[in-house]
């Protein structure tokens, strides 16, 4: 044993969780906003206060590109990038986009 890892589950606002967890550290976060993407405060905390590694699940390929180049411009570097076509012969697309800083 010894190598145990805690993971915790929080379904809250992006700005419900600045306000909760503005003194604590993380090592992984995921992040599945609703479709207008992550607020602005939000990417401006993740961009001072964010996570080594982020997760960031969405459904609407623009916001996930305007989030993108904020985190991008903040210190993250874009690791992964798969989308998901789980509704065939529809515009909807999903992504899973992983990012990493130093």
């Amino acid at each position: 044993m010894g190598h145990e890892k805690k993971a915790n589950y929080y379904a809250m606002t992006d700005t419900e969780s600045i306000r909760v967890f503005r003194d604590r550290s993380w090592g992984f976060m995921v992040m599945d906003p609703p479709r207008e993407g992550l607020s602005k405060p939000f990417r401006e905390w993740l961009v001072r206060n964010g996570p080594i590694n982020l997760a960031y699940v969405s459904c609407d390929p623009a916001t996930l590109a305007r989030d993108s180049g904020i985190l991008v411009k903040g210190g993250y570097t874009l690791k992964e990038l798969t989308m998901y076509d789980f509704y065939p012969q529809t515009a909807h697309i999903e992504s899973l986009a992983l990012f990493g800083r130093s």
